[in-house]
């Protein structure tokens, strides 16, 4: 229950910092700030209520699908969000990997923000030189 909460308490507060985020550095933001803005939701959120990072990742990612689910205007959209859902979860086992390895929390999420910044790229084509 921990971790939904945490989750919840995730994707609503990204999604107010993201938007001020797109509203400030436009889609660039989406491959620079916002990756790791989420990663250090998610997991500071699950570490402020105990709660398993994998989990709150998860919960987190199954929010952002939902969200792209809903607004898709087309099954690329669709996918997208189910992609969500999968990836999020990804970036936390890397989150946890990384802090099992080095027993830093703050290297785990580093290390999840540069793939998933390396992502955000790869999928969105956004160029930080444009």
């Amino acid at each position: 229950m921990t971790s939904l909460a945490a989750g919840v308490l995730a994707a609503a507060t990204a999604y107010v910092i993201n938007q001020l985020i797109i509203g400030q550095a436009g889609n660039k933001g989406i491959v620079t700030f916002i990756p790791i803005v989420e990663e250090a939701i998610k997991s500071f959120s699950a570490a402020a209520l105990g709660a398993s990072l994998i989990s709150t990742h998860a919960v987190f990612g199954a929010i952002e699908a939902g969200y792209e689910i809903l607004g898709a205007k087309s099954i690329k959209g669709v996918v997208g969000g189910l992609s969500s859902f999968v990836t999020h979860g990804f970036w936390g086992l890397i989150t946890v990997v990384i802090y099992k390895v080095t027993g830093s929390l703050l290297l785990g999420i580093g290390a999840a923000a540069v793939v998933h910044s390396i992502w955000n790229r790869v999928i969105t084509g956004i160029y930080l030189r444009n």
